[in-house]
């Protein structure tokens, strides 16, 4: 049997001047790029409902999510547990992809999320990410409180200097049965070549 995904993900805050994100996949687009700018490994996505799509069916991975300060755990499964309103957050994520505490706004912990305490968009979400008139569901990153780092039960204008949560690594491990003829593999390292 062979299993392949990656196991460890990272969660962090990414400055943006409105809610004008170009979409979904606008906003997809700057947490790769703010990722990649900090040398981090996977594929990045932000934590955004729209009117077509929750952020609790857009952000699927399995294993730990770490912050980017020096690794703290946040969460330690998975989505299901990600978007449950009673659980509480192992650390905060209030940083950036390079590491550091976010510092480029008067609101420095709050996001845009669209998206209520269970992970389901919630019709705030500055005209599906693209306007800057309305406003938008807010998170608060600096918590840890249930439920309140991605709905803390206020909005924020479309307007506004804030930020985006952005998560890697969300893909969901493959698994899948390697059809070995005779059983010799050739020791672990010969399995694990036939799996690749």
């Amino acid at each position: 049997m062979c299993i392949n995904g990656q196991i460890d993900h990272t969660i962090f805050i990414h400055p943006v001047t409105s809610g004008n994100l170009g979409g979904l996949s606008g906003a997809d687009a700057t947490c790769q790029a703010a990722a990649d700018g900090a040398s981090l490994d996977g594929t990045f996505k932000a934590i955004l409902s729209d009117s077509n799509e929750d952020a609790r069916d857009r952000i699927r991975f399995k294993g730990p999510v770490y912050n980017t300060n020096g690794g703290e755990m946040v969460i330690p499964a998975n989505q299901a547990i990600l978007f449950d309103s009673d659980f509480m957050l192992y650390n905060s994520f209030e940083y950036i992809a390079a590491g550091t505490m976010a510092a480029e706004f008067n609101d420095l912990e709050y996001a845009y999320t669209g998206t209520d305490e269970d992970g389901y968009g919630d019709g705030a979400d500055c005209g599906n990410w693209t306007l800057t008139s309305g406003s938008a569901t807010r998170a608060d990153s600096s918590s840890t409180n249930p439920g309140v780092w991605l709905d803390d039960g206020n909005t924020i204008a479309c307007d506004s200097n804030t930020h985006i949560i952005c998560i890697g690594g969300q893909m969901d491990h493959t698994m899948f049965v390697f059809d070995a003829a005779n059983g010799n593999l050739g020791g672990l390292s010969g399995a694990d070549s036939s799996c690749q």
